[in-house]
């Protein structure tokens, strides 16, 4: 309630050029009678006593044994404090991921949601974040994402190690999980982009089909950021295309072909023609990048292409 009543009355702390004057705190009716005629600088952020009684008296409550407590004046530190004071949620936060399988989740979520816009707070605690073995699949993958939120720099190296070992799960959903948090990670962090495609590329020989279905549809997102620099990787991928059964990661392949067909001349004819064989026993999101193959491929080699065409 007192959350609701301070953010719909006090003025938001949350700006840019905020500027805190503590000691100058006015009371609620107070008229500012110094304030010159016709000056129009901005103001100093001065933040109502009232607002500042709030966050003083419910911080000692981050101490409290009640999980909803906690809960509730992180949630009212994150909407009704000033940037440099959220972090003094942090360690109460992490501290309830002791806490029973249900409250992890309700907190994992609160903290995935955090970390997208402050990072910082919770970098320290990012080893709080990795994953157990006797996690369930639901919470693996909430700290699997906030991992990814964290990511930068600075600590990627350290993150790309972990998802290493996280590949090998035997969790199959848990696995295309990480997959796609790789992926992310070399969208965010242009650094780290060619060790994530390397690894990616390794991912395609894994006996599961899962994890090599997101390899495909991951490399492919990437590969669009910068193919001219690539074309290695498309060949390895048309070489293990017939190994590959997984529909989405077929038409992927597929689509790899047809896109960058001027670059693979000699190998993307030859995948039209095995798919030709194959054509009718295809799904149809296989089918349908089967015949945008074969349009590209008539428009840049149609004498060799026209064959497979007619049949």
């Amino acid at each position: 309630m007192l959350t609701r009543y301070a953010r719909t009355q006090f003025t938001s702390p949350w700006k840019e050029d905020a500027v805190f004057d503590e000691n100058n705190e006015k009371a609620f009716y107070d008229s500012d009678s110094e304030e010159k005629q016709g000056q129009k600088e901005a103001k100093p952020y001065i933040m109502d006593p009232d607002h500042r009684l709030l966050l003083r008296n419910t911080k000692p409550l981050l101490q409290s044994r009640n999980t909803a407590v906690v809960m509730a004046v992180a949630q009212l530190y994150w909407h009704l404090a000033p940037k440099h004071e959220v972090s003094i949620v942090t360690k109460s936060l992490v501290r309830l991921l002791r806490s029973q399988r249900e409250v992890q989740y309700v907190v994992l979520q609160n903290i995935a949601t955090m970390s997208i816009q402050r990072k910082g707070m919770f970098e320290p605690y990012m080893k709080s974040f990795y994953v157990r073995s006797t996690d369930a699949t639901h919470i693996k993958t909430l700290k699997l994402e906030i991992l990814t939120n964290l990511a930068n720099e600075a600590n990627i190296s350290t993150i790309l190690r972990e998802f290493q070992t996280y590949v090998k799960s035997q969790d199959k959903a848990f696995a295309a999980a990480t997959t796609q948090a790789i992926g992310r990670c070399a969208t965010n962090i242009s650094e780290v982009t060619d060790t994530c495609l390397n690894g990616l590329v390794l991912l395609l020989s894994n006996r599961d089909e899962t994890v090599v279905a997101e390899s495909v549809v991951v490399i492919k997102k990437l590969l669009q950021t910068q193919p001219t620099q690539h074309s290695d990787i498309i060949k390895h991928m048309a070489k293990l295309f017939d190994n590959i059964t997984v529909p989405m990661a077929r038409a992927s392949i597929l689509w790899l072909m047809g896109e960058y067909c001027e670059r693979v001349p000699k190998i993307a004819p030859d995948v039209l023609r095995k798919m030709a064989k194959t054509f009718t026993s295809e799904e149809d999101i296989v089918k349908l990048q089967t015949v945008n193959l074969a349009a590209k491929l008539y428009l840049t080699n149609s004498k060799q292409v026209q064959v497979f065409i007619l049949c």
